[in-house]
């Protein structure tokens, strides 16, 4: 709370608030042995940090941004959690509030403070508050910043090298803490502030920073660590994706096909968590090429298509460890998603046009804290939408590689019934096909919308979005038809559409034929039944987003919003706040979408099925089953009404009842 007040008043009364306190948030930062005043500071930084960096409102602070940045520095550190999340929260909020990392040169010696002149000073009154606040001289303050952006990159540096040894050293039981928001943690925060960082980065700190996460990334230490390097090695591709795209992708293909062609994720296995150290460099390598293809721009990927293709193939349908091809799967559906997907651009906090002009990037400081109305020419945000190429390569990857994965799962199926009790390479095998088709229609669903009227590509959010404030994200649904969410096709008529619907369709019912088969054969086969569970509720409940994403996203929006002051009037904000609001909205009208799309018998089908397995002997299978019933009619209600008799005859109390199927 105080520390709520306080940045409150700074923003009422700068200079009254700041030349006090920074005496004393110097003294408290530097103190090592009073941790309790060290975290203190730490914590009002990240309160004040938007004020303190408003050039136009207080130009004094922006000569403080960074000496404290480098005082902070020691605040990230793995024994005390809590003060490396304030520490990183205030880097956070210097860059979302527009702070450049670029040196600028500090002309000539520092100029000396103009004296009042005599008639001002005659004027003075003699009861004047001699603690009222000096006169700026503007001539200085503008000196004294310029000098000290000579920091900035020794800062980085030690920066980039304090989150590679947090990560190094995180271990699992430091990864939440009771002291955070809920949905944060230490790995995630790190991962965060870097992006943000790296995004705000001078060019010519670029060879620096390639150099330095290139080091890092193919570090191999442990299975353990892989989580932990993929977070920032997403934030160095999300941040500057040119940059790692050429300096890892080469390296993560090369090292993917010498471990597979050595043998390496030969070996049948279910296990969920890779138990051989001999994976460990393919796992790494693999998961690396992953994130670099995450929520990428498209176009960056096409010069590196040939290679992503045969990642994909090496890794889907040669490798038979179940962590091996499940990374491989996710390469595939991370791919699809770049290539396909309808969304805003990350970028700097100011746009392009801005970023490139010499002027601004002369005097960056003179703009920190100013952030354009959304409605101005000059707030444009970018948006990756597919292109001929992109287009084309995405329906290369469904001919060579989901195509033939239905054709081989409803062969399969078919043969069963004929077929010996299959083996544990041939139950791998099955579970390779369903986890592909599984991601396979992860990224299907951006591409058309889900079954119902067509899409409406009127102007429809005053309508549709509409929330009392900026906090009050999502939009209220006023709508009972499907709206535009940015899908790449939308014309039922075109032949690309009827033949991703065709794709579609054909999972869809091999799926259903599946999880017959399975219900009737193959009750035992726990690991496989869960799988095609998991894929029987993609079909119906992901068209874009599935539930579990958007509510995940929907928790979060509030986050970092407590350094800005954003209500229903304000219409400036940072950009990062807006970009994130803008796929909030995308995301909201592609649930909306789902909410109101066609209940189809094969629906209908697939959720008597799974229905079914709730009442498993095997727990996992019920947990799994129930999970999937539950997001499928919080989609979908209308699908719970013919179940509720299946469930009323298992608790009768009759001869038919299962006893095992009832714990």
């Amino acid at each position: 709370m105080s520390h709520s007040t306080l940045k409150h008043l700074a923003e009422v009364e700068p200079d009254l608030i700041f030349r006090p306190l920074l005496d004393t948030l110097y003294t408290a930062i530097d103190s090592v042995t009073e941790t309790h005043r060290m975290i203190s500071a730490m914590r009002a930084l990240a309160k004040l940090a938007t004020t303190l960096s408003n050039f136009s409102h207080y130009p004094e602070g922006a000569q403080h941004v960074a000496p404290l940045l480098t005082l902070t520095l020691p605040g990230i550190d793995v024994n005390d959690p809590t003060k490396t999340y304030f520490a990183l929260s205030f880097v956070c909020n210097l860059c979302n509030n527009g702070v450049v990392f670029e040196e600028l040169l500090a002309s000539g010696d520092m100029p000396v403070s103009r004296p009042l002149s005599k008639s001002s000073s005659s004027a003075m009154d003699v009861d004047q508050d001699m603690d009222a606040p000096p006169e700026v001289d503007m001539e200085q303050i503008e000196w004294v910043t310029r000098a000290s952006t000579a920091q900035f990159e020794t800062w980085i540096d030690q920066y980039l090298r304090r989150v590679f040894a947090l990560m190094d050293n995180l271990s699992s039981s430091l990864d939440t803490n009771e002291s955070f928001p809920p949905d944060t943690n230490l790995e995630s925060m790190a991962a965060h502030t870097t992006e943000r960082v790296l995004l705000q980065c001078s060019e010519k700190y670029h060879p620096m920073i390639s150099r330095l996460m290139t080091d890092f990334a193919t570090r191999i230490t442990s299975l353990s660590a892989v989580g932990r390097m993929r977070s920032v090695v997403s934030a160095f591709a999300l941040a500057m994706p040119e940059q790692a795209l050429a300096n890892l992708l080469p390296i993560c293909c090369e090292k993917i096909v010498e471990e597979v062609e050595n043998g390496v994720g030969l070996v049948p296995s279910l296990s969920r968590v890779s138990r051989s150290h001999s994976e460990t460099t393919l796992i790494w390598f693999a998961s690396i090429l992953v994130v670099l293809t995450e929520g990428q721009n498209g176009t960056h990927l096409l010069p590196y298509k040939d290679q992503l293709i045969s990642a994909v193939e090496l890794l889907m349908c040669k490798c038979y460890s179940r962590q091996v091809y499940t990374i491989g799967c996710k390469l595939l559906h991370t791919t699809l998603m770049s290539l396909t997907r309808t969304t805003p651009l990350r970028g700097h906090n100011v746009s392009e046009e801005l970023w490139n002009d010499p002027e601004f990037r002369e005097n960056h400081f003179r703009y920190w804290g100013q952030h354009p109305d959304v409605g101005d020419p000059s707030f444009s945000i970018g948006w990756h939408i597919s292109n001929e190429q992109e287009i084309e390569f995405a329906f290369e990857l469904a001919h060579r590689i989901i195509e033939p994965r239905i054709g081989e799962l409803d062969r399969l199926v078919d043969a069963a019934p004929h077929a010996h009790e299959p083996n544990n390479k041939e139950n791998v095998y099955l579970n390779r096909l369903l986890v592909a088709l599984c991601y396979s229609l992860l990224a299907i669903g951006c591409l058309i919308p889900p079954p119902g009227a067509p899409v409406q590509l009127d102007e429809l959010s005053d309508d549709l979005i509409n929330g009392e404030d900026a906090n009050g994200m999502p939009p209220r649904y006023r709508l009972d038809r499907q709206v535009s969410a940015g899908y790449v096709f939308t014309d039922p008529t075109s032949a690309r559409y009827k033949e991703v619907l065709r794709i579609r369709d054909a999972i869809g019912q091999v799926t259903a034929k599946t999880l017959s088969h399975m219900a009737s054969n193959k009750e035992d086969n726990v690991e496989n039944i869960k799988s095609i569970v998991v894929l029987a509720q993609t079909v119906i409940c992901h068209h874009g987003v599935d539930r579990s994403a958007y509510n995940s996203f929907r928790r979060s929006w509030n986050y970092g919003l407590d350094g800005f002051s954003i209500d229903s009037s304000t219409s400036k904000m940072p950009r990062y706040i807006a970009i994130r609001r803008v796929r909030f909205t995308q995301l909201s009208r592609m649930f909306h979408n789902t909410r109101y799309m066609q209940v189809t018998e094969l629906f209908r089908d697939i959720t008597s099925q799974i229905a079914r397995f709730c009442l498993s002997a095997y727990a996992e299978v019920r947990d799994y089953s129930i999970s999937a019933l539950d997001n499928i009619m919080a989609v979908i209600p209308a699908v719970k009404y013919p179940l509720i008799p299946l469930f009323l005859d298992e608790l009768a109390d009759n001869d038919t009842s299962d006893p095992e199927k009832m714990i």
